[in-house]
């Protein structure tokens, strides 16, 4: 006979598996199951112990989700416009930027593989990587990553020094940058109205303005706020991209160029 002891020091204390208490004192996990049920100490359910196993078996750093940094900052920006948060602590992105999986992956210590997908109708590649966290989820959550946030998202309170961080992950996420004829184009889009006049605010207490968030009604709807203007833009983008900080090739290749014409 197991012991209620030895049961609750193996379960309860170390928080292991009825399997791995069962193959650690050679007896069936069946076995273990009956046991805690005579002793009455409590069996987890399946999401509790969903849970419990990926906090053993961590796929990320959770460190990195405890203390606000800029490149949290930015990963909470990317993820709230372009990444998926489901039930349980799950999440995943992917984008066609191979290079900003990467950065994410390593910066949040992602151990799993980053899987690559051919779209079937045009052969192009998104990366994407998944994860489940309890210390993640505790932020994310925080910060309104959230499952179904499309049309919910708002503005996260963050420490001033942070924002511009924030905003270049949401501008990666959901923006754009292009040269149209003579003059460049900026927009951020978003289904969440409130979170897009937050945008706006933040933007423009930077550099300025007071600009017209338009409304496009097809489908679901969206929301867009733009920008006109090389200088106006090179003041945009000098905020966005300081020196050093990561960003987007593409888009940050974007600013650049629109940087060079000004000389």
């Amino acid at each position: 006979m197991v012991s209620k002891e030895v049961l609750l020091q193996k379960y309860e204390v170390e928080r292991k598996s009825i399997r791995a208490v069962a193959q650690e004192i050679n007896k069936a996990p069946s076995t273990i199951l009956k046991l805690l049920k005579q002793h009455n100490i409590p069996v987890r359910n399946k999401s509790q112990s969903r849970l419990l196993h990926f906090e053993v078996n961590e796929t990320v750093n959770s460190d990195f989700f405890k203390t606000m940094s800029p490149d949290l900052a930015y990963i909470l920006g990317l993820w709230i416009t372009d990444g998926c948060a489901y039930d349980r602590g799950s999440y995943s992105i992917g984008l066609k930027d191979k290079e900003v999986i990467q950065w994410v992956a390593d910066k949040i210590g992602y151990k799993n593989k980053i899987w690559e997908i051919t779209e079937k109708l045009n052969g192009s590649k998104r990366y994407f990587i998944q994860f489940t966290n309890q210390i993640a989820k505790e932020t994310f959550d925080k910060y309104g990553v959230v499952p179904n946030k499309s049309l919910i998202t708002k503005i996260p309170t963050l420490p001033k020094e942070f924002i511009p961080h924030f905003v270049r992950g949401v501008f990666e996420g959901d923006g754009s940058i292009g040269k149209y004829k003579y003059s460049y184009s900026f927009s951020i889009v978003s289904a969440s109205e409130e979170f897009i006049v937050g945008i706006k605010n933040i933007i423009e207490s930077e550099i300025g303005g007071d600009r017209t968030i338009k409304f496009d009604k097809r489908g679901n709807g969206l929301y867009s706020y733009n920008i006109y203007g090389k200088e106006t833009l090179n003041c945009l983008g000098e905020w966005l991209y300081p020196i050093g900080v990561f960003g987007m090739e593409r888009k940050k290749i974007k600013f650049a160029e629109l940087a060079s014409e000004l000389i």
